[in-house]
């Protein structure tokens, strides 16, 4: 009598069977993104992102009408360009969106009481924080990349000059900025439920304070560092008296600050036992 041959252990049957790290961030993207990239939200995220863009735009045409015909006002507009570029949008607002943006990407599992079923999933507690943490990351490029194109747009139409040198080493540093940022939020989303609140202490004592001391203490900021890199164009070089620093310290700094700040998240997500209704009395 023959016998059929035995059917190979499929990926259900067999519990220490994971998905790959590609499978497995498709999968993160998909129940991420998926369900808010839909032709019904396009309307709102572009309105949002046009807000800024709108805001520059006015404010240097309200140059024009109140110094028709002044010599200075090219440079007039040119100065109020780069504060709201670099002061208001990159120094302030991506921080904060980054930090919004990655934060709750545990934080919210827990409040939800949704933890328990996403880690009964073949992927493990590290894995799993490390996948949210990509997704949201590769999202916040996506998204800070059209700001950033949409800011020198309404730079460009008002006659800003200089800015196709400017463009590709604010998105080159940009890339840098948003995973560091990021993976700060995320371990301040593990502390606390109050992060942004702390974001803005860790701003005041670390970026503000720590990072204007003039020793070597001052490499704990990743303002400063992307300062020093910043600095590499002639425009923002005049236009700001940051402190020299070294390029190749700046690189290396941000790249380690979302090393280890990820890092720590996962230690302590792996570590630490969390329970529904004490999340929810915070």
């Amino acid at each position: 009598m023959n016998e059929s041959p035995p059917l190979a252990p499929s990926r259900a049957a067999n519990p220490q069977a994971q998905p790959g790290w590609v499978g497995a961030f498709r999968g993160i993207w998909l129940m991420t993104w998926r369900s808010q990239l839909t032709w019904r939200q396009l309307p709102a995220r572009l309105g949002t992102l046009l807000v800024l863009p709108f805001l520059i735009y006015i404010s240097m045409v309200s140059l024009d009408r109140r110094h028709p015909g002044d010599v200075s006002v090219h440079s007039m507009k040119s100065d109020a360009f780069y504060h709201w570029l670099l002061n208001f949008y990159f120094f302030l607002i991506l921080p904060l969106a980054c930090v919004r943006g990655c934060a709750p990407l545990i934080r919210d599992e827990l409040q939800a009481d949704t933890l328990g079923f996403l880690i009964t999933r073949p992927v493990s507690r590290a894995r799993l924080l490390m996948l949210k943490y990509a997704s949201q990351v590769a999202w916040l490029e996506i998204l800070l990349l059209v700001e950033t194109l949409l800011l020198f747009a309404a730079g460009a139409a008002r006659g800003v000059p200089s800015l196709d040198a400017l463009l590709p080493l604010l998105l080159g540093v940009q890339m840098l900025a948003v995973p560091a940022w990021s993976a700060l939020g995320l371990l301040l989303g593990q502390l606390t439920t109050r992060y942004m609140a702390a974001a803005l202490l860790y701003g005041g004592v670390v970026e503000m304070g720590i990072g204007r001391i003039p020793t070597n203490i001052n490499v704990l900021s990743i303002m400063r560092h992307l300062q020093t890199l910043l600095s590499q164009n002639a425009a923002i070089h005049g236009l700001y008296s940051w402190p020299p620093g070294k390029v190749s310290t700046a690189l290396a700094a941000l790249i380690a600050a979302p090393v280890i700040f990820l890092g720590m998240a996962a230690l302590l997500f792996n570590v630490v036992e969390y329970h529904h209704a004490a999340e929810m009395q915070k």
